[in-house]
């Protein structure tokens, strides 16, 4: 069990600075950020990535936080992340 939050934590990291970086930014749900020639690396489609990408990384620290067996600190990490999604979405 342990592995697989550990291979699933890797996994969703890389998909989080994926984001960051503005590639892979189909694979957000409702992406119809696309410009005039419909191409998706628009703009608004690579600000919402960097949006993102915090709240799909930070959890998965928190499984390797849950991996390594060290809950308390995987619970300070949730606990930020339920307040930065409080904020992005009262700021919207």
């Amino acid at each position: 069990m342990k592995e697989l939050l550990f291979i699933f934590g890797v996994l969703f990291i890389g998909l989080g600075i994926n984001f960051l970086r503005g590639k892979s930014l189909r694979l957000l749900a409702g992406n119809l950020w696309g410009d005039e020639n419909n191409n998706v690396n628009s703009e608004a489609a690579k600000k919402m990535g960097k949006i993102v990408s915090p709240v799909i990384i930070t959890p998965r620290i928190a499984l390797l936080f849950y991996a390594f067996e060290l809950s308390r600190l995987a619970n300070i990490v949730l606990a930020f992340v339920i307040g930065y999604s409080i904020v992005i979405i009262l700021s919207t």
